[in-house]
């Protein structure tokens, strides 16, 4: 049986989650990548998120692995 602590619908909190990822990773992304627009800095970030500890989706699964 699963564990108290890991989360059942870790899509529930997708949508905040990936804005505070946002709002803490896009300055650094700015400042390594000064010259692209913004939907090319957008498309590193969702790249960034997809392997992220951070998403929710992948903390299920990390959980799993441990």
């Amino acid at each position: 049986m699963e564990s108290p602590t890991v989360d059942r619908h870790p899509e529930k909190r997708l949508k905040a989650a990936y804005q505070a990822f946002e709002e803490r990773m896009m300055p650094r992304l700015k400042e390594e990548h000064p010259t692209f627009r913004l939907s090319q800095l957008k498309q590193l970030l969702k790249k960034e998120w997809q392997k992220s500890p951070d998403n929710p989706l992948n903390q299920k699964i990390l959980s799993i692995i441990q």
